[in-house]
């Protein structure tokens, strides 16, 4: 709440922010909308891609299956990780 209300107070294109002790990220877009862990790694995986394609995109096994398909769709090689392994 309070990154959406300080990315529309100062017209941010982008919010970031982190949990208390950092293992943790919150972004919201310019109109206040919450970017999911899954779409933010398909924007960051796009992006990697674009410079390596075919690489190995790797992602938590609680990520969902949007996710795999989109970094295969991508060109990418999707891998599903256990949780804290990563």
């Amino acid at each position: 709440m309070q990154l959406q209300e300080a990315v529309a107070r100062e017209r941010c294109d982008l919010g970031i922010a982190f949990d208390g002790d950092g293992d943790r990220i919150g972004v919201v877009d310019s109109q206040g909308r919450i970017l999911w862990g899954d779409q933010l790694m398909v924007v960051l995986a796009r992006d990697v891609l674009s410079r390596h394609p075919g690489a190995p995109i790797l992602a938590d096994v609680k990520a969902s299956q949007v996710l795999f398909d989109e970094i295969a769709r991508l060109g990418g090689r999707p891998v599903m990780a256990a949780t804290g392994t990563l």
